[in-house]
């Protein structure tokens, strides 16, 4: 589904160019979105991993 809830029809509209200075299309990934925001995190507890903020750790009620 599109940002307003309609259903996409042409998935080749939703494919996210990671760098679009570069030739061609650097798609990019969910997950690799995902993981660029986790490493965002500090490390709160020294573990050497990133902790996940309390405002972040449980669904927002939306």
């Amino acid at each position: 589904m599109s940002v307003d809830g309609t259903p996409v029809t042409d998935m080749v509209s939703m494919i996210l160019d990671a760098d679009p200075a570069v030739s061609g299309v650097q798609e990019l990934k969910l997950w690799e979105a995902l993981l660029a925001q986790i490493r965002s995190f500090p490390d709160g507890d020294g573990d050497g991993l990133p902790g996940i903020p309390a405002r972040d750790a449980a669904p927002a009620g939306r």
